[in-house]
C-alpha cells in the first residue's frame, strides 16, 4: 500500500514551530517521528483532492454528489486501499437513522434571476445564473413553469416574522435584509413566491 498522509496537522505544526528539544532519546525519537510524517505529507496533492471535490460538490445537487463519491472511490483505490465500496441511502426526506432524517434528493439544471422592468442591458439585468455561479440558487428551491415566472419585488426591511405575517406577499419575490435568517416558513405562510438574499452585499444567493 502506498502510504500517504494528507493531514498531519499536529505533528507538522510542531515541526514548523521552531521548537527545540533536549538531546535525549525521547526527543530524538520524536524528531525522527516528525521527520517520518513530514516526508509523507503532500500538500499539493491534498490541494488537488480538495479542488477535484469542490468542482462537483459546489453544485449542491445529488447527481453531482454522486460524481464526487465516484471520484473519491477511484482516488482511494489508486492509493492502494482495498474493498472500497459506495453505499446508497434513501434520499426520500422521510427515512430516519436514529435522530437523523435523510434529506430529500434534489437536482437543478438551470436557473436565472433577471430584472425585466425597467429595461436594462443584458449584462446588467441578470442578477443570478446557476450555470455561472452554482450557489446562486438555494438548495431545494422549487421549480417554475418552463417559461419562468415574472413577479414584483418587495423590499423587506423588517425581518420580524410577526411583521411578515401581516404582509400580503402572494406571488411576490421578497428582497430580504442582510441579517435575515430562518425566514423561509414565515415567507411561505405569507404566500411569497420566493426570496432573494443578500443582494445589498453584491452576492447572488436566491431562492
Amino acid at each position: 500500500m502506498n502510504r500517504k498522509l494528507i493531514c498531519a496537522g499536529l505533528f507538522v505544526g510542531l515541526a514548523a514551530s521552531g521548537l527545540t528539544f533536549a538531546a535525549s532519546p525521547q526527543s530524538l525519537d520524536l524528531q525522527m517521528l516528525i521527520q517520518a510524517i513530514r516526508s509523507e505529507v503532500y500538500p499539493e496533492e491534498a490541494m488537488d483532492y480538495m479542488r477535484r471535490v469542490y468542482v462537483t460538490d459546489r453544485w449542491s445537487t445529488f447527481p453531482k454528489y454522486a460524481e464526487t463519491a465516484e471520484y473519491l472511490k477511484i482516488a482511494m483505490t489508486r492509493m492502494g486501499l482495498q474493498q472500497v465500496e459506495m453505499l446508497a441511502a434513501p434520499a426520500d426526506g422521510t427515512t430516519q437513522f436514529g435522530y437523523w432524517t435523510e434529506p430529500l434528493a434534489w437536482d437543478a439544471k438551470e436557473a436565472r434571476l433577471e430584472i425585466v422592468d425597467p429595461a436594462l442591458p443584458q449584462a446588467e439585468r441578470t442578477l443570478a445564473d446557476l450555470q455561472k455561479i452554482p450557489c446562486s440558487l438555494c438548495m431545494w428551491s422549487g421549480s417554475t413553469p418552463p417559461e419562468g415566472v415574472t413577479a414584483e419585488i418587495v423590499d423587506l426591511k423588517d425581518a420580524n416574522p410577526e411583521t411578515i405575517a401581516k404582509l400580503d406577499l402572494r406571488g411576490k419575490l421578497v428582497l430580504t435584509p442582510d441579517n435575515a435568517a430562518n425566514l423561509k416558513w414565515p415567507l411561505v405562510k405569507a404566500g411569497a413566491l420566493g426570496a432573494s438574499l443578500g443582494f445589498r452585499r453584491g452576492s447572488m444567493d436566491s431562492q
